[in-house]
């Protein structure tokens, strides 16, 4: 008799755990997921619009910028 109810009751423990178990990390990896994603579409936004403002004002001042580059270039060798 106790072997049988210990047996019901560590399968039922288990199930039940494995179970909670899933459901948590399901729950985790989706939020966890979405919580990604907006992060990582918030800094690609961010870096394009830094991208695109760079590339105008470099487009707005092209001598400008080159002469700087190569000043920079100079400097750095």
């Amino acid at each position: 008799m106790s072997e049988m109810s210990e047996m019901s009751e560590m399968s039922e423990m288990s199930e039940m755990s494995e179970m909670s178990e899933m459901f948590e990390m399901s729950e985790m990896s989706e939020m966890s997921e979405m919580f990604e994603m907006s992060e990582i579409s918030k800094r690609s936004r961010r870096s394009e619009m830094s991208l695109m403002s760079e590339m105008s004002e470099r487009s707005k001042m092209p001598l400008m910028s080159k002469r700087f580059e190569m000043s920079l270039m100079s400097k750095m060798s």
